[in-house]
This record gives structure tokens, sequence and C-alpha cells, in this order.
């Protein structure tokens, strides 16, 4: 099995506490792709040992980024721990050459990383409502995704050193980019939640199997 570590959504209580918050949907999808996920608390840094182990790294959705990632001036509801923690544990998957998936707020994370922005849901020209299916395209293949976020990376806002696969053509912003030589796979729609169309399903859960059989890249 492949060993992931996987960060988590900062969130509250009812009491108010600070507490992790990790999907039973990306343990299922994982799992059933042999994958040993290792959730990754944003109030504790992970031992030496268990980031030695490490040989994928996911950076999960939930949630807003911290405001000065967007392109407009928006109100956002912060995770500062989550963002300190994503940080550190992205930084050292790529000084040890660890690939990286992101999935929706984790794309969003990677491309603001690299000094791209993010962009509210009203920018947009078509609005989408979370729960509804849309078509996204690359230059050979159409595929119909979910969709859950009310962000988004414009095109002209994704960081150079990212490469686009699959675009929102009606909203001209980036359903998939990849980044090789730092062995980067994201996606602004989420693999492990419910798709309309099982072969877009299908081809998603290839796509990243393939990416983790060939350790961070698609070939």
């Amino acid at each position: 099995m492949t060993r992931a570590l996987i960060t988590q959504r900062e969130i509250k209580d009812a009491y108010g506490v600070p507490c992790d918050c990790l999907e039973k949907s990306y343990v299922d999808y994982f799992t059933e792709m042999s994958v040993s996920l290792v959730p990754v608390s944003n109030f504790a840094r992970p031992d030496e040992s268990v980031l030695k182990q490490a040989e994928l790294l996911i950076l999960t959705g939930g949630g807003d980024l911290s405001a000065e990632c967007y392109t407009e001036t928006v109100s956002v509801s912060p995770q500062p721990a989550r963002d300190e923690t994503e940080r550190f544990l992205f930084e050292y998957a790529l000084k040890h050459q660890i690939p990286v998936l992101g999935i929706c707020r984790g794309m969003q994370f990677i491309n603001a990383f690299f000094g791209g922005k993010t962009v509210k849901n009203f920018v947009c020209k078509e609005k989408r409502t979370c729960g509804t299916d849309h078509t996204i395209k690359s230059e050979t293949e159409t595929l119909s995704v979910n969709h859950y976020h009310n962000d988004f990376i414009k095109t002209e806002n994704l960081a150079k050193e990212l490469t686009p696969l699959f675009f929102d053509g009606e909203n001209g912003t980036v359903e998939i980019f990849v980044c090789p030589e730092k062995k980067i796979l994201a996606f602004q729609y989420h693999p492990e939640r419910r798709f309309s169309d099982g072969e877009a399903y299908l081809k998603t859960r290839k796509m990243i199997r393939t990416f983790i059989d060939n350790k961070g890249l698609l070939l």
C-alpha cells in the first residue's frame, strides 16, 4: 500500500474548541485505492519518522484560503493553523520529492503557494450550484464532473509553474492542473464524491491511480 499524509479541515466544535475534521469520503476513496492514510493534525507537527515514511501528500478541500490569496477583497473564514500545517507539509514534500495531490481547496492552496490567485463565485459568468455537475474540457476530452466549491482559479491567475489540463470553458477557470517537475496533480472538483457521469469518475480515478503508481508522473 502507498502511505499518504492527508490534511484536515480546521473547525470549531459546539463549545468553540478548535478541532480537526476529515471527511469519511476521503477515507473510503483512498482506502479502496490501496492508500494507507495518515491524518495530520493542524495543531501538532508529525514526527520525523512519520514524514520519512510518506510516499504521497494529499491536500484536501473544505473552506476558504486566507484573504490575501484572492483577487478581490473578500470576507473569509480563516484556517490559520491549517494554512501553517499545509505550508510545512507542502514544503517538505517539495524538498523530498514526494508526490502531492491537491483537491479543491488543496488545489487553490498550491496555486497560491506559487503566487497565483483565487476568485469567488460572484466573479464568474456562469454561476455554478453546489451539487450540480458541469462540463469541463481538455484539448481532446470532455468530462462531466461534480461541483462543490465557491472559489475558482481563472486561467490568468494560475501560477506560471503550473500547467492546466482541463478547463471550465464557460468561466475560463482551471479544473485540473499538473506540475510534472514538482510531482503535483490537482483537481478543482472532488474525485472522492458523487459523479453523475460514471465514465468521468472512472477516468479521474485512473488518472490518480497512474499518478500514484508512477510516483508523481502521468505516463
